[in-house]
């Protein structure tokens, strides 16, 4: 009956009618759950034909079917990878949110602490992550910043909620947060040149910060990378005064630190501010240093994610 369920559950994803959409997916998620081998392979082969079709509706319902057959079934799921991995040579027409699923799925493969011996697709998707990262096409760019942020989440989740790992398993090594800390560098360092690859890898970082479900031992390394940066990035002597001529005068306002001091911080938002807007209106931009990271005000609103408050700030 394996043919016949399948080609019925192939036909409702077409369908405009919510409610036999999902009668479609319980099809395909009932097929993988008990039936065998074989017909797993083709359940997953049918779900990659949807996600490859460049149907939105489409591949919206075959990635969240896909996404919970891993979550649900990730051992079976990890027979049929190679099958999933190749939608990663499709991605014209799947979009930032769709792709986000997709890693998902596949990072859970890859990193899911049920399928910690799967090498080979941990070496692809990390093949797979620096190739778009250092893409100089924005959207692929902005693949593998979610694709990368994704994985760290997976690899460093704090594991010590889980009851059936020993004491050894939940805590995260630090060769595995030496792998979670050099990637997160990695897209740091190709997302600095370009500030809305920088917003985008603040922002998706953030959120993960603001699950809690990051290894402590990771999120601390993770932390003075990001401090440092920050106050490399923005943070100022409030006694020196920046040059340049900007529309107004540039002083200490608002009281950053709880003591004003003569050897105080401050944030360095009007020379950023006026530069940004000044280059978008035409004027003459200095060239950048080398190596050095474009920088942008509204970066600054990562602190509050970050949890950090006036006093690390200054420390």
């Amino acid at each position: 009956m394996c043919s016949s369920i399948l080609s019925l559950a192939e036909s409702f994803p077409h369908s405009l009618d919510q409610s036999i959409i999902s009668f479609g997916s319980l099809l395909y998620k009932y097929a993988f759950k008990f039936f065998d081998t074989y017909c797993q392979q083709e359940v997953v082969g049918a779900l990659v034909t949807h996600i490859c079709s460049g149907n939105k509706a489409e591949v919206d319902t075959a990635l969240d079917v896909l996404l919970e057959l891993v979550v649900l079934n990730p051992s079976a799921m990890m027979m049929n990878a190679v099958f999933v991995k190749g939608i990663l040579d499709y991605l014209d027409n799947i979009s930032p949110q769709q792709i986000q699923k997709l890693f998902n799925a596949l990072s859970t493969l890859a990193f899911g602490k049920q399928n910690e011996a799967s090498s080979h697709i941990q070496d692809d998707m990390h093949l797979v992550i620096r190739k778009q990262l250092s893409s100089t096409v924005f959207k692929y760019k902005l693949f593998g910043i979610f694709g990368a942020v994704i994985i760290d989440g997976i690899m460093a989740a704090d594991r010590s909620a889980s009851s059936s790992l020993t004491q050894e398993r939940a805590n995260l090594s630090d060769e595995q947060c030496t792998h979670v800390t050099s990637l997160l560098q990695l897209v740091h360092s190709c997302s600095e040149q370009s500030l809305q690859a920088s917003a985008l890898y603040c922002d998706e970082f953030a959120n993960l910060i603001q699950q809690e479900k990051l290894d402590p031992k990771a999120l601390e390394r993770v932390g003075h990378t990001i401090c440092s940066d920050f106050q490399d990035a923005f943070v100022v002597d409030s006694c020196v005064v920046p040059e340049g001529d900007f529309p107004f005068p540039v002083k200490a306002l608002y009281g950053l630190e709880e003591h004003n001091t003569q050897d105080g911080i401050a944030i360095n938002l009007l020379p950023l501010l006026f530069s940004q807007d000044f280059a978008k209106d035409g004027g003459p931009v200095t060239p950048q240093e080398s190596g050095q990271k474009l920088s942008a005000p509204l970066e600054v609103a990562t602190i509050k994610p970050l949890g950090l408050d006036k006093q690390q700030c200054s420390q």
